[in-house]
């Protein structure tokens, strides 16, 4: 087994990194809510001012393929030739106890 010497700023660092992502789902979480909350409120006006804030409804579309229903007009192989790999690589912040 190697032994690898990480730095004591490196783990600051990724301390820092765990603390953020946890701020950041409570955030998003309290995000939904007011939108949730302000939607209701909202109704089917096109919107309210609250205090300095104005919160304005805005109808949006937009347009999607049904990749299976393709799949089952046109067969699979055809789809293939149009199918496209994107490769990546994600982060797994995970706080050890």
């Amino acid at each position: 087994m190697v032994k690898v010497t990480i730095r004591k700023s490196t783990i600051c660092k990724a301390q820092r990194l765990a603390e953020i992502i946890v701020e950041r789902r409570k955030l998003e979480k309290e995000e939904k809510e007011l939108k949730d909350f302000f939607k209701r409120e909202i109704g089917d006006n096109e919107g309210l001012k609250a205090g300095n804030v104005q919160i304005i409804r805005q109808e949006k579309s937009r347009t999607d393929l049904d990749k299976n229903a393709l799949k089952d007009k046109l067969g699979n192989d055809f789809l293939k030739g149009f199918e496209k790999v994107t490769q990546y690589f994600q982060l797994n912040v995970l706080t050890l106890s």
